[in-house]
């Protein structure tokens, strides 16, 4: 978020909802490699979609307002 110069406004949402910031602790972790990593477990996986997907509080959603 500091690269995108986002980070007051990226603070300030995380800090007004707090399922968006439980969703940013579990996506924040993502990375293309862990994508393939055969230890993760379905729901683990379940969780990163639902992070990143939601259409109330979830990561994608956020960073849209921002674009």
């Amino acid at each position: 978020m500091k690269v995108a110069g986002l980070s007051l406004d990226w603070a300030n949402e995380l800090n007004a909802d707090d399922v968006l910031k439980d969703n940013w602790s579990i996506a924040k972790n993502w990375t293309p490699e862990s994508r393939y990593q055969l230890t993760r477990s379905a729901q683990e996986a379940r969780d990163y979609y639902s992070a990143v997907a939601d259409t109330n509080h979830g990561v994608l959603e956020c960073i849209g307002k921002f674009w």
